[in-house]
């Protein structure tokens, strides 16, 4: 019985290291997408496209276990670096948005139907080290790793993409809602 008493606390206690790391990366994205050249990178995308790229050679630059931690668990990483570029985003907009705030009420005549959020996404570029390989080094050794794999495509199939948004509107009570799906699995 006290085997499995040990057994639970040090689980707790991994589980809780394991989300203090997921908040100590959470903090470090945040500063560097709070850094000058990086907000002027995102001013400059806003209006092109919905991509940023990251270089991970600036992320190693910046915090050294940052870019670890994006090599070594890239699902938790792009979410992060995501959701802070869209904060970031969200915040430029808020900040252009105060002056305008007169013909933004003048444009939206109908109160009860809600607008589509534009969702902005993070792309990773640069050196990955031993995470660089061919085909033929794709081992079990990098499985769940983030990697960058340089080859020559020989065959190819349609992509059925899965439906990311949605939008419902009831004539009955005049009122609409727009419904986000997330896919942890989706990099697009």
């Amino acid at each position: 019985m006290q085997d499995q008493q040990i057994d639970s606390s040090a689980m707790n206690g991994a589980l809780d290291s394991s989300d203090a790391v997921k908040n100590q990366m959470r903090d470090a994205s945040n500063e560097f997408m709070n850094l000058p050249e990086v907000k002027k990178r995102v001013r400059d995308m806003i209006g092109k496209n919905n991509r940023f790229n990251v270089s991970i050679d600036e992320v190693r630059h910046f915090a050294p276990k940052l870019s670890q931690f994006i090599t070594k668990n890239p699902i938790d990483a792009i979410k992060l670096f995501e959701d802070s570029l869209n904060q970031t985003v969200r915040g430029m907009q808020e900040d252009n948005g105060k002056g305008n705030s007169e013909k933004q009420q003048a444009q939206s005549s109908d109160v009860h139907f809600p607008k589509k959020v534009e969702i902005f996404y993070v792309n990773f570029e640069g050196n990955f080290g031993k995470n660089y390989v061919t085909p033929r080094g794709l081992k079990a050794n990098l499985v769940n790793q983030f990697v960058q794999v340089q080859g020559i495509v020989t065959r190819m199939t349609m992509v059925r993409p899965k439906i990311q948004t949605s939008v419902h509107y009831c004539e009955a009570t005049k009122k609409g809602t727009v419904k986000h799906y997330n896919d942890k699995y989706n990099l697009s």
